[in-house]
């Protein structure tokens, strides 16, 4: 049996899967008595029957596996990739189709599009998440899992299409947070959502069997047989749905995501090989002053404050295979492919403060490189903090694949490189935290006092460099978190990028697939420990900078983060983010910080005192210095 997923289109510039989708292999008929509702009542379309337009995503698309989550996604071969000249989203069907069939799941963070038979009434809709969630919701999602059944918030929005394509009629539900990973959830629409007439929503012949309203189970071969057994929860104990009340019962099951990283970490860390702090080969540690610094900057404030800088060797496990890709045995463990020395820039303050110095991990951008990070780590060294630093995967002393980090002709690449950044991060922390002992500062000879505190290690990415920070910070001992013109959620960037050469169906679809793809590489789905703000260890402690009209990462991007973290705003207030309460500085623990009239790469720019550069480093100096006094970190105005 085939199906076309219709709703995903032709959109110029990036692959649309206009596709064929099987069901399974020929089974027996269904039960034959399942009610149909009246022809005139509209319909929430999932169907099996061939050329049907369905929903989409669900399980009906996956198959049983050997995975996390015991599903693996199969898409058919066909599909229509368009391209548009110049533009770098070019992903042909039979990559992106591979590279979603790799996956156990679908995302928990994108949108569930339901093509409708007719128009509805968008005020039979729950008009907020919050709404989502009572017990009497006309749409709902709802988390099957055994050990924690619970409902999900969700925005659900009714889109007509005029274009002359179909479906014209799509009810978009989009999670207001993401969803729990490797879970299987169930999206229920019941008949209190109405037709633009006013009448129930009805259901098709296939939703009224899941629903179990035919008089009878599925017959055992029949493809939705599975998925009635496995939506059975939903209708039986307490709070079981009245199955005669359910327009749409649909499972979809979310790719694993803790799960890999926590094979990965594992994979990272084992063995820890020690450290080297002999750059030139002599058998003797090296220390280097900013002068003498292979690859240095200088004339920035404060360089007075550094008293060393140490390129530190570290042997890390590689991942990427020559496709850059990451390979995975059966039980789900990275196949590291060799081993990769990093050179780690560790900087350490001015001998007159005390040591041992706690540390700071300070990650850059894209397009950058670890020596960009000199000027934060010179306001760090003036508060008595050393710091570590290095480049990031297709940058700066890094081995180059010629497709650099963000090749969106390809996204499997992205994240895989993501995934090596993390990998990188854990073997850091693991060097890290060796080095109780270390005493090589000053000179190189060291004073018989440990150089470093490894108890104490906080985190600033800049960028790309806080994209992919909570991945690894999530699952260390490391507070507390600057966030510098980060973000989350893949479809946040689609305006910014592509927007005007897309519809808002083809950006729709777009975004879906390019979110399912990229959803391990996604912050969003690695910010727990962050969350219940307050203080610790209600959630750790988190700094998030913005830039008001960033043309690199949208402002949506950042302010997604800071409502799942739920930090508050801080004034002055450079414009109002939905759903973040405001606060006066100093504010303790968390808080978003707007800056204006700048760059995005603000942060590293050189800024004499009074600037923007200037008041961003000082802002996370003081926030880091506090935060290792013991007490509360604390978030000053940028500009007092």
């Amino acid at each position: 049996m085939r199906n076309r997923v219709a709703f995903v289109p032709r959109v110029a510039g990036a692959l649309l899967i206009v596709a064929a989708v099987g069901f399974g292999a020929a089974c027996g008929p269904g039960p034959a008595d399942c009610p149909e509702a009246p022809a005139a009542w509209v319909r929430p379309l999932f169907r099996t029957d061939p050329g049907a337009v369905t929903a989409f995503p669900a399980d009906s698309f996956t198959v049983a596996a050997d995975t996390f989550t015991g599903r693996r996604l199969q898409l058919p071969a066909e599909g229509t990739p368009v391209v548009a000249p110049g533009l770098p989203i070019l992903m042909s069907a039979e990559r992106m189709i591979a590279a979603l069939d790799m996956l156990d799941g679908f995302s928990p963070f994108a949108p569930i599009l339901v093509p409708l038979s007719g128009p509805i009434d968008p005020a039979s809709l729950p008009q907020t998440a919050a709404a989502s969630l009572e017990t009497e919701s006309p749409v709902f999602l709802m988390s099957l899992s055994p050990d924690l059944p619970q409902r999900w918030p969700v925005l659900a929005r009714y889109l007509h299409f005029l274009d002359g394509r179909e479906p014209e009629h799509v009810l978009v539900v989009q999670p207001a947070r993401p969803l729990r990973d490797g879970t299987l959830h169930a999206l229920v629409i019941t008949d209190a959502v109405r037709g633009a007439d006013g009448t129930p929503l009805g259901p098709t012949p296939e939703s009224a069997l899941l629903c179990g309203r035919c008089g009878a189970a599925p017959d055992p071969g029949h493809p939705l047989s599975e998925h009635y057994r496995r939506l059975r929860p939903l209708f039986s104990g307490e709070g079981a749905l009245d199955p005669d009340r359910v327009a749409l019962v649909l499972p979809v099951t979310t790719q694993s995501i803790a799960a890999p990283f926590g094979l990965l970490r594992q994979a990272a860390t084992a063995p820890v090989l020690p450290a080297s702090f002999d750059d030139d080969g002599d058998g003797v540690a090296d220390l280097y002053d900013l002068a003498s610094l292979p690859r240095s900057k200088s004339g920035f404030p404060l360089s007075e404050a550094i008293g060393a800088v140490a390129r530190v060797h570290i042997a890390s496990a590689s991942f990427r295979d020559a496709e850059g890709l990451i390979r995975r045995d059966a039980q789900g463990v990275p196949q590291a492919v060799g081993t990769e020395e990093l050179v780690v820039l560790l900087v350490f303050p001015a001998q007159a403060r005390r040591q041992p110095f706690p540390l700071a991990i300070l990650q850059h951008g894209h397009g950058a490189d670890k020596e960009n990070t000199l000027t934060l780590a010179a306001h760090l060294a003036a508060r008595g903090v050393a710091s570590v630093a290095l480049d990031l995967p297709e940058h700066g002393e890094r081995p180059r694949s010629g497709k650099g980090f963000l090749d969106l002709s390809n996204l499997p690449t992205v994240v895989a490189n993501v995934e090596q950044t993390a990998a990188d991060h854990f073997r850091l922390v693991a060097a890290l935290r060796s080095l109780t002992a270390l005493d090589v500062f000053p000179g190189g000879a060291g004073d018989g006092a440990p150089d470093l505190d490894p108890t104490r290690i906080a985190y600033a990415g800049q960028s790309l460099g806080a994209l992919v920070a909570p991945i690894m910070v999530s699952r260390e001992e490391v507070d507390p978190l600057v966030l510098n013109v980060g973000g989350g959620g893949f479809a946040n960037l689609l305006d910014l990028y592509v927007g005007g050469l897309l519809s808002p169906r083809e950006l729709l679809a777009l975004g879906l697939l390019g979110q399912t793809l990229l959803d391990r590489a996604d912050p969003v789905h690695h910010l727990l420990p962050f969350q219940s703000a307050g203080a610790p260890p209600a959630g750790r402690q988190v700094l998030l900078q913005e830039v008001i009209d960033d043309d690199t990462m949208p402002n949506p991007a950042t302010e997604t983060l800071a409502r799942l973290i739920g930090v508050p705003l801080l004034r002055p207030v450079l414009r109002s983010v939905e759903g973040l309460p405001i606060a006066d500085p100093p504010a303790l623990h968390q808080g978003l910080v707007q800056f204006g009239g700048i760059n995005h790469g603000f942060l590293f720019d050189v800024g004499a005192p009074g600037s923007a550069p200037y008041a961003g480093c000082e802002q996370i100096a003081t926030f880091f210095e506090t935060a290792f006094a013991g007490g509360a970190a604390r978030i000053e105005a940028a500009f007092p």
